[in-house]
């Protein structure tokens, strides 16, 4: 095992273990948005056990965030200078804006809409949401304008050799702030940069303060963890306790801190994603491979939330103010439960399946960013289909084209397309 403080080279299986949240991410991120975009995908008719079963897509978008801080981190040990941030710097443009552009192309080619030339530039440029808001068709690409400003950020934190953890207490400080003072300043984005900030940088910490274990991850662990991606969201937000700095406000200021109109920075990066920050640093730890001193009470803390949810929630239940979504919630409380589980089993067939599950998910990571860009335009494009929308036979019918045309595509672009423009740009 290596000193804490140091960052160890990651192991093919760590790599393998990285993809495969990656890539379970992407597919929460896709399902969600079907059951989000129900209406345009098949018009009347929502299958109930979509609308039950589809998880929380904005948590997969956090995830991606500590996620990106860690591997970044991760992966550019060296202090960047003169010399390396060029190479730095092309390298990130050549991961995103080719398949970017592929995404754009697409929305385009199949938009019942009429987008200004203005407007195509400006989404081009991934000036979206600070100038624009997203192409209608592909409201997920939101998040690469803030990975492209981090990516950027990263430049001079690693060469001034900043300190992650005091921009993480710093931005979270600014952000509700920011909030707290709300009309004045009117600067709702300023507090959406530094909450998604606050996360990446996250996974920046976790990159530069933890060892890495050098042994292969306990499968089991893995799969408690994918279970508890499932169900923290639910759960959580069933008990209102993500809305706790707002009722503090409340009840201190006679004030909410919640902007009294949806606008650019209130839809994206929010006060409420702080009560899932250390779940998402959680899944990156878990999924790395990588330990710190007192990993085992951090495991043991972020528990004490969900039962006090469940608590809650039970007590509603059993009062008999239960809401029409209980159905829903009952599921995510089975996922939790078995997250807690599996852990204590000792089962050679766990492993075998466990093992089977991040192959799966391992290989949607490789098409992973794909996925996440090309998606919702897939969806859209399927929702054109005139005539062919209403009844569970043309949501079966256009739920398999998704998997086709979504699986498809991205293979293409992350597999043929994104090699081919790294050998022409090398």
């Amino acid at each position: 095992m290596t000193k804490v403080g140091t960052i160890a080279k990651p192991n093919n299986n760590f790599n393998q273990n990285l993809e495969a949240l990656r890539g379970f991410a992407a597919l929460f991120v896709a399902i969600s948005h079907i059951e989000v975009f129900s209406k345009v995908f098949n018009g009347t008719y929502t299958p109930t056990l979509l609308v039950i079963l589809a998880p929380a897509g904005h948590l997969g978008v956090l995830v991606f965030f500590v996620l990106s801080g860690y591997v970044i981190a991760a992966s550019n040990k060296n202090i960047l200078n003169r010399q390396t941030t060029g190479a730095y710097i092309k390298k990130r443009f050549v991961r995103i804006y080719p398949i970017y552009t592929i995404s754009i192309v697409l929305i385009l080619l199949s938009t019942a809409n009429s987008y200004k030339i203005g407007y195509i530039v400006l989404n081009f440029l991934m000036l979206q949401p600070l100038l624009i808001p997203s192409f209608i068709e592909n409201g997920p690409a939101w998040s690469l304008h803030f990975e492209v400003l981090f990516y950027i950020l990263f430049i001079p934190f690693s060469r001034f050799r900043v300190n992650p953890l005091a921009i993480l207490i710093i931005s979270i400080v600014i952000a509700l702030g920011n909030y707290a003072l709300y009309p004045n300043p009117n600067t709702p984005i300023i507090s959406s940069y530094l909450f998604g900030l606050s996360f990446w940088i996250a996974g920046v910490y976790i990159a530069k303060s933890t060892s890495q274990e050098t042994k292969e991850g306990d499968q089991k662990m893995l799969l408690s963890a994918l279970f508890l991606l499932l169900a923290v969201d639910r759960i959580l937000s069933k008990s209102g306790l993500p809305m706790l700095p707002d009722n503090i406000a409340v009840l201190l200021f006679h004030k909410h801190l919640v902007y009294p109109a949806i606008d650019l920075g209130k839809i994206l990066n929010t006060f409420r994603d702080l009560a899932f920050l250390p779940y998402c640093i959680f899944f990156v730890l878990v999924f790395s491979g990588r330990k710190f001193k007192h990993h085992k009470l951090f495991f043991i803390l972020i528990q004490v939330p969900l039962v006090f949810a469940l608590l809650l929630t039970i007590g509603d239940f059993v009062s008999g103010r239960p809401d029409k979504n209980m159905g829903s919630f009952l599921i995510n409380v089975g996922y939790y439960f078995i997250s807690v589980l599996l852990p204590f089993l000792n089962s050679s067939i766990l492993n075998t399946i466990g093992q089977k599950v991040i192959n799966f998910g391992a290989w949607f990571g490789s098409i992973s960013y794909a996925i996440y860009i090309v998606h919702c335009p897939v969806i859209f494009a399927l929702g054109r289909l005139k005539g062919f929308s209403n009844t569970p036979v043309t949501f079966i019918v256009k739920l398999i084209l998704f998997v086709i045309i979504v699986t498809g595509v991205s293979y293409l672009l992350e597999r043929k397309f994104q090699p081919f423009v790294k050998k022409m740009l090398a």
